[in-house]
């Protein structure tokens, strides 16, 4: 047994270093780059590309959702032209401007979803003619915000991050509270924001301690109890499910006191960071996105009381919004500032 452990920290230290290296490599941008040859003149092919009402005449995109609801506003073609899109996943949500157009040889678009993720691209096409034919180039630029483009105490703290991360599948087989795990891994984020805007370039522990303060770790602290809190009302959901598998969950665990597990990590994840904001000075505004929170809280004990899983999966799906009032009442205070 003690072998096959450390064959997989070995394994696993191997694949934070590979993944770590990777990714020093990595510029902080991206381009994609396409081309194809089309029997037609630039003429012929440039209005298809300046004008976002044509573009269902050629791009497979505009079929993947035959009920995606499109709204144009500005010219009916070139600069300044807007194209504002939703639909399914496949397609999601966004908006493309032609910030550029130059008949008939080229049109840059930017182009910026909303769902299924967040992303500001450009998008270009040049047209090149090549004979009878006409050549065109699709290029992609964007921003790539790998954690090596930060800075060395940032890149540090990174790989027990990933560690964490990466440990999280395997604590179900071990520990009673994996969410525990999984809280950790996701609050990380918090004092690798603080080192990412406050982090110097020396590589050592005290570069890590420089930039990253005490109450960044009290935050990271806390949040892990937010964690624990909408993950254990998702474990509520599939506790049947989990125990025929034999994995460990906060639910399996906690069992019958569930429900109260549930609002006493509400109550410290609330507490905790209420009782921060005001030692950072943060004052009543804070504290009204809190009491939001809370009671957004209150209303998810009400969800999940009866443990029906339609009513676990409902106050875990919709617990972004208690983050987000916190957040609020936070970016309001230092707003006010």
């Amino acid at each position: 047994m003690g072998t096959w452990i450390k064959r997989i920290v070995g394994l696993l230290a191997l694949a934070v270093v590979v993944v770590v290296g990777l990714a020093l490599t990595k510029p902080d941008t991206f381009a994609v780059e396409r081309r194809i040859s089309i029997k037609a003149a630039p003429d012929a092919i440039y209005p298809l590309l300046a004008d976002f009402q044509q573009f269902g005449k050629w791009s497979p995109w505009e079929h993947l959702d035959p009920a995606m609801t499109r709204t144009f506003s500005g010219p009916a073609s070139g600069e300044g032209s807007v194209y504002v899109w939703k639909g399914n996943s496949d397609v999601g949500e966004g908006r493309m401007e032609i910030k550029r157009a130059e008949p008939p040889a080229k049109v840059l678009i930017k182009l910026d979803f909303v769902e299924p993720f967040a992303s500001q691209n450009m998008a270009e096409y040049t047209l090149s003619p090549k004979g009878a034919e006409t050549e065109m180039v699709w290029r992609m630029t964007g921003p790539m915000p790998f954690v090596s483009n930060t800075n060395p105490p940032t890149i540090m703290l990174s790989v027990p991050a990933l560690l964490i991360a990466m440990a999280y599948p395997w604590a179900k087989r071990v520990v009673s509270m994996p969410q525990a795990v999984l809280g950790v891994a996701f609050s990380f984020g918090i004092p690798m924001a603080f080192s990412a805007v406050q982090g110097g370039q020396a590589w050592s522990l005290e570069a890590v301690s420089a930039a990253v303060p005490p109450h960044a770790w009290w935050l990271l602290l806390g949040n892990l109890f937010w964690v624990l809190a909408y993950d254990t009302e998702y474990a509520m959901v599939d506790r049947d499910d989990d125990l025929r598998v034999g994995i460990q969950t906060s639910a399996i665990t906690l069992g019958r006191f569930d429900v109260l597990g549930v609002m006493a990590f509400y109550l410290v994840y609330l507490g905790s960071w209420a009782l921060l904001s005001q030692m950072l000075g943060l004052g009543h505004v804070a504290l009204l996105g809190t009491a939001l929170g809370a009671g957004q809280a209150l209303w998810h004990y009400t969800l999940i009381k009866d443990r029906s899983r339609d009513g676990c999966f409902k106050a875990f799906r919709l617990n972004h919004w208690v983050g987000l009032a916190v957040f609020a009442g936070i970016a309001l205070a230092l707003a006010l500032r």
